[in-house]
Order: C-alpha cells, then sequence, then structure tokens
C-alpha cells in the first residue's frame, strides 16, 4: 500500500459520492406521493452522505498513517554529524551565502555533511534574512520561514538523490511522492467532506488549490 493508491482511492471515492448522491436525489418511485418521494429522497442523500463520510475518515487515518512511515524512513536516511562538525560545515556555507552565492547553487554542490549543516542552521538564517526585509511590527516570518524551508528540504532531498546510496535515494523519492500524494488525497477529501457534510465544494476551485500544493509538496528552491 502506497500513499498514491490510497489518494486514487480517494478519487474513487469521490466519483461513487458524485453517482451515489445524483441518484439519490433523482430517485423515482411510482407508489409514492410527490411529499413521500421528496422524504425517500432526503433520506436516500443522508444515508450516502453518511457511508461516504465514514469512508473518507478511513482512507485519512490510512493516509497519515502511511505518510508518517514514509517522511519517518526519509528521516532516517537524511545525513547527520556532531555539533562541532554542524558549526564547521555551517560557517563554510556562510562565506559562500555572504560572498552572494544562492543557497541553491550551494545545496547543488554540497557533501552529506554540509547538507545537515545547511538543515541545522537555515531555519534561523531564513528568520534572520526575512526579518531583515520586514518593515519593523510588520512581520509573515513563521509562514515564509516555513515555505522556505520546504522548499529546502526538497532542494536537499534532491541533491541526497544523487549523492546518496540506493537505500537513501528509495527512502527519499518515497518521501516526495507520499507527499505529492497527500497534497491530492487533500483535494478529494475536501470535497467529500464538502459535500457529505452538506456545505458544498466547489470542485474548480479545490483542483486549482491541488495542482498549487501538488508543486508546492515537492519544489525546491528556485534557481538563481
Amino acid at each position: 500500500m502506497t500513499a498514491k493508491t490510497i489518494a486514487t482511492e480517494a478519487a474513487t471515492l469521490k466519483r461513487q459520492l458524485q453517482a451515489d448522491i445524483s441518484a439519490a436525489q433523482t430517485h423515482r418511485d411510482p407508489n409514492l406521493s410527490p411529499e413521500g418521494l421528496s422524504a425517500k429522497r432526503a433520506e436516500l442523500t443522508k444515508s450516502a452522505r453518511e457511508r461516504h463520510a465514514a469512508a473518507l475518515s478511513s482512507l485519512r487515518t490510512r493516509m497519515e498513517a502511511e505518510a508518517s512511515t514514509t517522511a519517518e524512513q526519509a528521516e532516517k536516511v537524511r545525513p547527520q554529524a556532531d555539533a562541532d562538525t554542524l558549526a564547521r560545515k555551517w560557517g563554510q556555507v556562510r562565506m559562500r551565502l555572504d560572498a552572494a552565492i544562492p543557497l541553491q547553487r550551494i545545496v547543488a554542490k554540497a557533501d552529506a555533511e554540509t547538507l545537515a549543516a545547511i538543515r541545522e542552521y537555515a531555519p534561523t538564517w531564513f528568520e534572520v534574512q526575512h526579518e531583515k526585509r520586514q518593515p519593523s511590527g510588520l512581520t509573515r516570518t513563521d509562514a515564509d520561514v516555513s515555505a522556505a524551508m520546504r522548499q529546502l528540504t526538497n532542494s536537499i532531498d534532491a541533491r541526497l538523490i544523487e549523492i546518496g546510496d540506493a537505500t537513501t535515494a528509495e527512502a527519499i523519492k518515497a518521501d516526495r511522492e507520499a507527499r505529492a500524494a497527500v497534497a491530492e488525497f487533500d483535494n478529494h477529501a475536501a470535497y467529500v467532506d464538502g459535500v457529505t457534510s452538506g456545505r458544498g465544494a466547489d470542485a474548480l476551485g479545490l483542483a486549482v488549490a491541488a495542482a498549487m500544493q501538488s508543486q508546492a509538496a515537492t519544489a525546491g528552491l528556485d534557481a538563481e
């Protein structure tokens, strides 16, 4: 079982929900009065919503477990180093950054210990950079740093796939694929949630959002 498989099951659930709601709302029974037919359609619609809401809950539990497992496996193969090595390597990275060498270029040529140092110190560095760019009192630091770190992690993972062994590459690729699948799953789940709750769902809007989320899930730092 993979995250992609679960995302595909969610897509199937979404289509089946659409079909079942349509069938419920167009149900015919010549033996029923107009009032009785209306009540029957409401009953069938409610049943379909409850059934598919339960199915989605099960899928969501499975997806969370699968995504967590792949993330843990990827974390195990990412490089580690002692504190002194991390500090020394980050010092080398800072010299390059101070010389206006883009971080993406540094990552693209980094060895495993340098990648570990970047993962350790980059959050603080990103925070400082964003603080410098924001007027006093106007901070979007948490969101900016989070987005930047997602991109950085993806770039580091791409480099690890290049320089790591087969086990490392396999675990990193599985995690990247799982994150993209989660974005796809979330789109289908949002639709099912909307319909089963009675709130409704904007299929086009959700599809656009899903495409953006999928891209963000695996996008690296911009090449500079």
